[in-house]
């Protein structure tokens, strides 16, 4: 994460392993009287200047993460809803077609069960704009685990 921020940044980033000095730090409290170690409770405990590194580390991370732009060339969007519930195939059919209409360059594709589905109206799509021909496409279980790498995103439609 460190080096993509460096690269988006330009600038050179401090080494962000802990620091020589806040390892030195071992408190007395911290270790076993007895000589008898117990290594994986030694592990989880960090001093206060380790933590405050930690702290100081991450908002400045967060810092740089708010501010990097991320282009996503989407072309092929799947679109998943639970294509027995009525109030949920009238929402997919809004949000296909609103997404084939506002994006030319979109395939859009939704369970293969709707294609011949009264509610959602496949053809009527079709016929409202004969462009969705060929960009409307259906999903199958099998396309799926075939060729999973073919879809950019997914949307997952839903009520609240």
């Amino acid at each position: 994460m460190h080096t993509l921020l460096e690269k988006h940044d330009g600038f050179a980033q401090r080494d962000h392993s802990a620091s020589y000095e806040s390892l030195d730090q071992g408190r007395k409290i911290d270790k076993d009287p007895h000589g008898a170690t117990d290594q994986s409770h030694h592990s989880r405990l960090l001093t206060k200047k380790q933590i405050s590194d930690m702290a100081f580390g991450i908002r400045e991370l967060s810092k740089k993460l708010s501010q990097i732009r991320i282009r996503l060339h989407v072309r092929n969007i799947f679109i998943l809803a639970k294509a027995h519930d009525e109030t949920l195939i009238k929402h997919t059919r809004e949000t296909t077609d609103w997404l084939l209409a506002k994006y030319p360059e979109f395939r859009v594709y939704v369970e293969n069960t709707l294609e011949y589905n009264k509610l959602f109206d496949a053809k009527g799509l079709f016929e409202h704009n004969p462009s969705y021909q060929g960009r409307l496409r259906f999903w199958t279980n099998e396309l799926c685990q075939e060729k999973p790498q073919t879809f950019d995103i997914v949307l997952a439609v839903g009520l609240p």
